[in-house]
């Protein structure tokens, strides 16, 4: 060959490759916790239940309300449910009305245990199931454990695949599940991306806070309705999660243990949610309400955060320690940082069950939050946990509520490997031939 071939080849690899890199710099960075959309439209006109009777009602013992969209504290969904829980009247139940103007379908009724029909205030209902309403292409809301008016549901089943439209303010159902009486109510918003997932179409991205939903008017009546709640929680000083206004979709905190956890030897923790430490979470008290968290602060200062578990009493897999999961904890960094160390947790309720963990964090890349994992095991002393290494007992857990590559991802990954081949030592020997032979 020529030497102006030769010359003529490596320049056209050296090009290749330099178009390769210009295109990556060019290319702008996906952040995953940028919102689709940062203001959610008003378009709800009613509230689900009338107000009055919700907070006068005498409800389950320990419960309030309203439970806040901003939760961790529920270890059958220790993800966060990211929706409401109402609590409605344990004498008779209570009407629910539709928040808006919105379709539906057959398919969006869902009965996953099979409950039989019944009577309710004189008229046949379906209880116990899952409805999701359509309120424009990229916003539903959806109600769980509704007892659904069967002449509703009668409705449209006769319309086969065909939409059925109802007016705001309808009469759907009523709260009706015992022995705790409370009613599921959530929006999935399309405009929405939390970042909490890979995914961004999975429906534990699109959950938004349902109080910015409401008109302005609407929504300050709800606002003073809760009041009094608020107030009581402020007097007792030890409520972390009180805040109805508290629309964080997103308590990952990249490049530290804070946050949620999937068990990494699970492959659908969602489905496995009554698995023994399928889900876990980590809530630092800087995230926590001051108002409402003031007495828990004062009387513990010591404690970095709350440490939250699913926990059913089934095991799957490898136990983080020996017994049932403590479920709500406080927890106590005693070595290291938040990336590495030795940590103590304490139950809440009663103090008397205490394990010691020994944790760190690992990340394929740092870049990316979803890559991360977190390594834990448990012991029964704080001694043992400092002095020992991480045992075949050791349990893993993962950012990502999925073990599967999103296609996102993969084209990520091929932009990084095209990178890495761009600055490889072979393009650098071409470099230094075509200087040569120049």
């Amino acid at each position: 060959m020529k030497r102006t071939h030769l010359q003529a080849a490596i320049l056209s690899v050296v090009l290749s490759c330099s178009r390769c890199v210009a295109e990556e710099r060019a290319r702008p960075p996906e952040d995953p916790n940028v919102q689709r959309s940062a203001v959610a439209p008003t378009v709800f006109t009613h509230f689900p239940v009338d107000l009055a009777s919700l907070f006068s009602a005498e409800r389950f013992p320990g419960t309030s309300p309203i439970q806040p969209f901003f939760s961790y504290d529920n270890t059958a969904h220790a993800e966060g449910p990211r929706k409401w829980y109402i609590y409605g009247s344990q004498s008779e139940p209570m009407k629910v009305f539709l928040p808006a103007r919105a379709s539906l379908q057959a398919g969006d009724l869902r009965d996953f245990e099979g409950s039989k029909a019944l009577t309710l205030n004189g008229e046949k209902v379906r209880p116990n199931l899952n409805v999701t309403f359509q309120v424009d292409p990229d916003l539903r809301l959806f109600f769980m454990h509704l007892a659904l008016r069967e002449a509703i549901a009668q409705n449209v089943e006769r319309a086969g695949r065909r939409t059925v439209t109802f007016d705001a303010g309808t009469h759907i159902g009523y709260i009706h599940n015992p022995p705790w009486n409370s009613l599921d109510f959530g929006v999935e918003d399309r405009r929405k991306n939390s970042g909490m997932a890979a995914d961004s179409n999975l429906w534990w991205n699109l959950r938004a806070n349902p109080l910015d939903y409401f008109t302005p008017a609407l929504r300050q009546q709800i606002l003073g309705a809760y009041r009094p709640t608020l107030e009581r929680f402020r007097a007792d000083g030890t409520i972390p999660f009180s805040d109805l206004t508290d629309s964080r979709a997103n308590i990952n905190v990249k490049g530290t243990l804070w946050g949620v956890w999937f068990k990494d030897d699970l492959e659908d923790p969602f489905r496995d949610h009554d698995v023994n430490w399928s889900i876990i979470n980590l809530v630092p008290t800087n995230a926590l309400p001051r108002e409402s968290y003031w007495k828990a602060l004062q009387e513990d200062p010591a404690h970095a955060g709350l440490f939250t578990e699913n926990g059913q009493g089934k095991d799957v897999g490898r136990q983080l320690y020996p017994g049932h999961p403590l479920g709500r904890s406080r927890f106590y960094i005693l070595s290291g940082d938040e990336r590495r160390g030795t940590a103590k947790i304490v139950q809440r309720q009663d103090g008397n069950r205490v394990v010691f963990l020994k944790f760190e964090l690992i990340s394929s890349d740092p870049e990316n939050v979803h890559r991360e994992h977190l390594v834990m095991e448990g012991f029964p002393t704080a001694e043992e946990a400092a002095n020992s290494t991480f045992s075949a007992k050791a349990v893993e857990f993962r950012r990502n509520p999925s073990r599967t590559v999103t296609v996102q991802q993969r084209r990520a990954d091929a932009g990084k490997l095209r990178m890495t081949v761009c600055w490889s030592p072979v393009v650098v020997l071409m470099c230094f031939l075509f200087c040569f032979i120049w």
